[in-house]
């Protein structure tokens, strides 16, 4: 018990800190997380928040990278820029966060828009074998493949030496307590609405469309399935802490010891690089 009172704070001392001297926020936005919502109602008409793309007008990448060379996926908008020369991103005011989600809960999420978008008698067991496949690739007619194929979900915030862009994480699990917490350290209002569970707006709308309305993903599994998406996404649950049973994790996540390289696909725990090249 004292051990674990004292990671706690240790923890808590470490995310305390990087809130030090930072008066806005730089968000990076990776799928299926709950982006649209911060960027479209949460932070819509803050000066403070910034993310890429933000005063473009139209359709744009949603979705960089921060790679310097951008993973391009042929015939996708999203995942082919990199926001990491955009200057609001290089502001050292600026708190870097993202949002990541627990992988058994995202690929129930895909298989419900797919089976929405594809074919109402797709089943879940089918959407699993197939994308989880190891030749499994993204496809145009195939929107939800461009963010499941990836060899790393959440390659997106990380640079090329494998170092992680972001200060700090959210959860998608927990997406609104997280965001009424960054709020309150830097003072930077926020229009927070509905729940994990029931999104305001249009995403609110499609759940219940969906089915998706309180809905527990595990639901979805057979134990078969539990090891085929657990053996495919090991990196991820583990370096994020995540599991299949649990749903008792920390709101806010330090990122700063996780590193993934992209054109090694490796991942490994330790200190940034600080003889980058």
């Amino acid at each position: 018990m004292i051990i674990l009172i004292f990671i706690e704070k240790d923890l808590e001392d470490r995310l305390s800190n990087k809130f030090n001297k930072k008066t806005g926020l730089y968000f990076i936005h990776i799928p299926s997380t709950g982006g649209s919502y911060i960027r479209e109602k949460v932070f819509s008409s803050s000066k403070s928040v910034h993310w890429y793309g933000k005063n473009i007008q139209g359709k744009h990448d949603y979705h960089p990278c921060g790679l310097t060379q951008p993973v391009v996926y042929k015939g996708s908008r999203n995942h082919t820029k990199t926001y990491k020369f955009d200057p609001q991103f290089l502001n050292p005011k600026n708190l870097k966060f993202a949002v990541v989600r627990n992988p058994f809960d995202q690929y129930v999420s895909s298989y419900l828009i797919t089976k929405e978008e594809r074919s109402s008698s797709l089943t879940f067991e089918d959407f699993i074998k197939e994308v989880c496949d190891p030749g499994f690739t993204p496809s145009t007619e195939f929107g939800e493949s461009f963010f499941i194929s990836r060899k790393f979900l959440f390659y997106q915030i990380f640079d090329d030496f494998g170092d992680c862009h972001c200060d700090i994480l959210l959860r998608r699990e927990s997406l609104n307590d997280g965001l009424e917490i960054v709020c309150n350290k830097l003072g930077i209002p926020g229009n927070i609405m509905g729940s994990t569970e029931k999104p305001p707006g249009e995403w609110g709308e499609r759940r219940i469309r969906q089915g998706r309305e309180k809905r527990d993903f595990r639901t979805y599994y057979t134990d078969s399935l539990v090891d085929i998406v657990a053996k495919k996404r090991s990196r991820e649950i583990n370096a994020f802490g995540y599991s299949f049973e649990n749903s008792n994790y920390n709101t806010i996540i330090d990122p700063s010891k996780i590193r993934y390289i992209n054109k090694e696909d490796k991942i490994s725990f330790g200190q940034k690089n600080e003889n980058k090249n």
